[in-house]
């Protein structure tokens, strides 16, 4: 999990040209059984 926050960080960085310390990552995990798209629970599929 903490190459994906950096990668995620790194994107910010290079995208918009600031500084590391100016990006705040969050990770929340949502159950499949909790989302879906066009209808259609992610657990469904």
């Amino acid at each position: 999990m903490c190459r994906d926050r950096r990668s995620r960080t790194d994107a910010f960085v290079d995208a918009y040209r600031i500084p590391a310390e100016a990006v705040q990552v969050w990770i929340q995990e949502t159950p499949a059984e909790s989302w879906g798209q066009a209808g259609v629970l992610t657990a469904d599929k």
